[in-house]
């Protein structure tokens, strides 16, 4: 160990005070969407004062693991080898909050840290031009400074300070304690973000916010003691292109691409979109793109994007075709043909099998020619037939069952059937795939594929349903009338009996009836005193109103049935009262010479996305008699002639019910749901506005 003598003036104790108001410090503590974006503020800084080295410390509790005490992650220490700040600047550049004060880095995110945690203590060496000296200031800012009204100003903040004519080296560090992440009421903002859950994700989190400078080794990160090196993410070396692209003005500009191979599981194309902020590369955006060249061998790609014309704007009118400015279009069909180019020329072994597929007599599109872009059935078709001649070597081979499988898979594909393609046919044994041909020979393919790709069907919509009603895209519907439109074309949730039903009959009269006793029972507003407002979504959808749709059926000798389905609003619990007005409501139906009986029977459901206890005990009640055979009975009126049943249930109750139902029917049948949000945009575009798709289709950033 080598001891440098360090000549150091006597340390020095002083008040400081910061320049403005509590609440707009607060506003500055919270806004950032996770902690590891706070976190990036920091690491942001340390780039743009020209650091070298950033040291990132997730350090324990110091106790045993076993510990009820013991948290993972204790304290956060982020140190880095910058210019650091020197005594005579750190008023100027700490103490002035909500400045935006970004020369040599430390805008208002220095202040990031107190997303985190409570407590942020800063250490900081700089070098003092003027008088040739290195000064070390340390001091500890926790946000209970910062819960009174009173001006900062009359806050005494205590700060150390030194100063020695020596060489230091300059540095900024930030340590952050008392995290929110154990504290009961933490916010979502304020909890540690999934970056954290591992030493692996977050190193992983890194990678992704900064490939250039960890794989030019321009900047070293090094977490708990371990540097990060670029061979723990890529594979083999990074590829770079730069084209030229004239905007509708006839200005020129340059766009970057930079192709990073990348160590993943998912092996998918994340494309990043880049911009300069400060000297800092960072990602505005991601998307996933699907290249018809790209193949799950080829494995994981990151691909970054830069351009002096790349902007906030044009990028969030990427996915807005019909509305995006004309150089986002041009530019987005100029990227997807240079990603795809790139797929092509690289993808050796899938462009090779292409060529021999294309020549195949039994290739279903033999009229394509190799330099056309292929549609998405065409894509889907290519690249499930790719899969399957790596498991089962179908060309190599000259396997006579291409005959048999090319054709079904065709057709699986027109159906929109591809969970059950990728999971039942592409997987197939060889034993399997005999007994499958043995199977075609005898059957009908129409046959061979009903029955699963129904229920395939079917339980995709229940996962699309339940996200629809609980999940995330309940907040993007533009009116709760979509949820209706929907439901009418899927009546079989209802029943068997309606498989086939999707048309609504017309009945003007009927129609006429029905809504008139629905706006008499169902047109009022939830409220706390009758129990049935559900807060959450109260305020988010206040202006949805209940809603209602009926359905007549044809039963067989002359017989008809009426099928009434009253929505209740998001924000309107099932209670006592809605029990009630239900009541009510089915007693006209019986008693109104307006409502048909002769022959025909009525079945109304009231159902809503939440039932209030007090209600669910008297709703138990009534369903305990006969349940299994009447799921979701509440009454049954059967009496001179008339047939009147009354369902009551919540929506995550009917979706249960009818998994159940298709459990059974599917016990050799592994579907894997498709995505919700997917689902939403291919079979209902016309129920969404180009700002929800725009949600829908966009990657989170870190």
């Amino acid at each position: 160990m080598i001891l440098q003598y360090i000549k150091v003036q006597n340390m020095k104790s002083i008040i400081m005070h910061m320049s403005t108001h509590p609440r707009l410090l607060k506003d500055v503590l919270t806004q950032y969407k996770s902690t590891f974006a706070a976190l990036k503020e920091l690491i942001n800084n340390a780039i743009q004062a020209n650091a070298k080295r950033i040291e990132i410390s997730l350090i324990p509790t110091d106790c045993d693991k076993d510990s009820i005490n013991y948290h993972p992650i204790d304290v956060i220490k982020i140190h880095d080898d910058g210019n650091g700040i020197p005594f005579s600047q750190f008023d100027d550049k700490i103490m002035k909050v909500a400045t935006d004060n970004k020369e040599g880095g430390l805008g208002i995110g220095r202040f990031g840290a107190l997303q985190i945690g409570r407590t942020m203590s800063i250490r900081t060496v700089g070098y003092e031009m003027e008088r040739k000296v290195y000064t070390t200031t340390s001091i500890v800012l926790a946000t209970s400074m910062f819960q009174s009204n009173e001006e900062l100003q009359e806050l005494d903040i205590p700060c150390e300070t030194s100063e020695s004519s020596n060489h230091l080296n300059t540095c900024y560090e930030v340590t952050i304690s008392n995290l929110y992440q154990y504290e009961q009421t933490t916010k979502k903002k304020n909890k540690l973000s999934p970056e954290f859950e591992s030493t692996s994700n977050f190193k992983q989190a890194l990678f992704e916010s900064y490939p250039f400078n960890i794989f030019e080794g321009k900047i070293k990160f090094i977490v708990n003691d371990e540097e990060l090196s670029r061979e723990e993410f890529c594979i083999g070396t990074p590829q770079y292109k730069s084209i030229t692209f004239t905007d509708t003005q006839g200005k020129e500009y340059a766009i970057n691409f930079h192709f990073y191979h990348v160590n993943l599981k998912e092996k998918n194309i994340n494309i990043f979109f880049q911009i300069d902020n400060g000297g800092v590369m960072i990602s505005i955006a991601k998307y996933q793109y699907v290249s018809p060249w790209h193949t799950p061998d080829a494995g994981a790609w990151y691909i970054m994007i830069d351009s002096d014309i790349i902007t906030h704007d044009m990028i969030s009118n990427f996915e807005l075709i019909d509305l995006g400015e004309q150089n986002a279009k041009v530019i987005q069909e100029l990227i997807k043909e240079q990603i795809d180019n790139f797929f092509r020329e690289t993808n050796i072994k899938y462009k090779s099998f292409i060529e021999r597929l294309s020549k195949d007599p039994n290739y279903p599109y033999n009229n394509l020619k190799m330099d056309d872009r292929p549609s998405l059935e065409v894509n889907v078709f290519n690249h499930t037939a790719y899969l399957l001649e790596m498991e089962q070597k179908l060309i190599e081979n000259n396997n006579s069952a291409r005959k048999a499988i090319y054709p079904m898979v065709k057709k699986i594909i027109e159906n929109g059937d591809t969970e059950f393609l990728v999971n039942e046919v592409v997987r197939l044994t060889d034993d399997s795939r005999k007994r499958f041909c043995e199977l075609i020979d005898s059957t009908d393919l129409d046959d061979v594929i009903s029955f699963s790709s129904s229920v395939a069907k079917h339980q995709q919509f229940l996962d699309f349903l339940h996200e629809l009603c609980y999940g995330e895209m309940s907040k993007w519907l533009k009116e709760r009338s979509q949820l209706h439109k929907i439901i009418e074309k899927q009546l079989w949730i209802f029943g068997e009996e309606y498989n086939e039903s999707t048309k609504l009959w017309s009945d003007k009269s009927l129609e006429k009836n029905l809504e008139e006793l629905h706006k008499k029972y169902f047109s009022y507003e939830p409220t706390e005193d009758d129990e049935n407002l559900i807060q959450e979504a109260q305020a988010r959808d206040k202006d949805i109103t209940d809603l209602y749709f009926y359905n007549k059926k044809k039963l067989g000798n002359g017989r008809e049935e009426v099928l009434i389905v009253e929505l209740k609003a998001p924000s309107c619990a099932i209670a006592e009262k809605e029990i009630q007005q239900i009541e009510k409501y089915r007693y006209d139906i019986i008693s109104s010479s307006a409502y048909p009986h002769n022959k025909v029977c009525y079945k109304i459901i009231l159902i809503s996305s939440k039932i209030t206890p007090r209600a669910q005990v008297k709703i138990d009640s009534a369903r305990s008699h006969n349940y299994e055979a009447t799921p979701f009975l509440f009454a049954d009126y059967t009496n001179d002639g008339k047939d009147i049943k009354l369902y009551i249930m919540s929506w995550s109750e009917l979706i249960s019910e009818n998994r159940k139902k298709l459990s059974y029917l599917s016990d050799s049948l592994n579907v894997k749901a498709e995505n919700a949000n997917e689902k939403f945009n291919k079979e209902y575009p016309h129920l969404i506005d180009e700002n929800s798709r725009n949600r829908l289709n966009k990657r989170e950033l870190n």
